[in-house]
């Protein structure tokens, strides 16, 4: 019983979203021989960021527990509820945190570098910046392009632009859905007319979905794709799969069904694996020639 109390407050099951660190790899190597040649490097970046993550569910859970209490569900989390400590928790979260930087110092003291900001950027939010408006949802984007560019730190792995701005759209609509969503708990610094900012972040996640799609699709007739994807054609079907899963997952909100992080939805949806499968497939079939 202590056991899942301590495993429900570093919650386990958030930390599939850490497998964003290994799309850079695919997209520099352009074959699934990444796998073995970074098998060390990905171990260490997941259970890194794992760590971290699982420190800062610790901190923010030591920093909520008071509001966590008058809350629905969130009163059942172990500090809430009385299960563990605050002082306990806040040991724990310490010890995760030394163990992630010093795990990340394997790979590089860059990297290490990155979860310190990664941490940081954490206490920030949950001190301050959830509850200023816009800068809440700037901060969710940006955990996730942390996860996402992290692998970078290593020499021979490289950004391109298009990665960049793609992801960070996507990711900007993803943000916006999960505030979306939850709008109704939150408490800003500031009083604002709930009807209206809800339907001003529907339309900013909508376009920013949308434009995330725009530069795949100028990416797919650029100079760089045409050198790297020679031929790939099928990869033009990756558009309307990437809409209609956008789509999907925005009518779930607005119906009021996504009561959970908009990742771990995606993961459990089924339209949303649907066509998330069919995007993997299309992507493998594309480099049969590296099998």
């Amino acid at each position: 019983m202590i056991l899942f109390n301590y495993l429900q407050l570093i919650r386990p099951y958030q930390h599939i979203k850490n497998i964003l660190i290994f799309p850079l790899f695919f997209l520099n190597y352009k074959s699934i021989n990444f796998v073995s040649l970074y098998f060390y490097e990905m171990a260490i970046l997941f259970l890194s960021f794992s760590l971290a993550a699982a420190s800062v569910y610790c901190f923010n859970d030591c920093i909520d527990y008071e509001n966590d209490k008058r809350h629905g569900f969130k009163k059942n989390r172990p500090i809430a509820s009385g299960r563990i400590t605050v002082t306990r928790a806040s040991i724990l979260g310490f010890i995760l945190a030394l163990s992630s930087l010093f795990l990340s110092y394997e790979i590089s003291s860059k990297f290490t570098y990155v979860i310190i900001f990664y941490l940081t950027l954490n206490l920030l939010y949950s001190l301050f910046l959830k509850k200023i408006i816009f800068l809440d949802i700037i901060a969710l984007t940006f955990f996730y392009l942390i996860r996402l560019c992290s692998p970078a730190v290593l020499d021979d792995v490289f950004l391109s632009y298009w990665f960049i701005t793609f992801i960070f759209f996507l990711f900007l609509s993803l943000a916006i859905l999960k505030r979306y969503c939850d709008f109704e708990t939150l408490k800003y610094s500031i009083e604002i007319k709930t009807g209206i900012v809800r339907s001003y972040l529907l339309i900013l996640g909508v376009s920013s979905a949308s434009i995330a799609v725009v530069i795949f699709s100028n990416y797919l007739n650029s100079s760089q794709f045409v050198s790297t994807f020679s031929g790939s054609f099928l990869l033009y079907l990756l558009i309307p799969l990437i809409l209609y899963w956008f789509f999907n997952i925005w009518l779930h909100a607005i119906q009021g069904k996504i009561t959970c992080d908009p990742i771990l939805f995606a993961l459990s949806n089924r339209q949303s694996l649907v066509s998330v499968t069919l995007s993997i497939l299309i992507v493998l079939s594309t480099l049969n020639v590296y099998f």
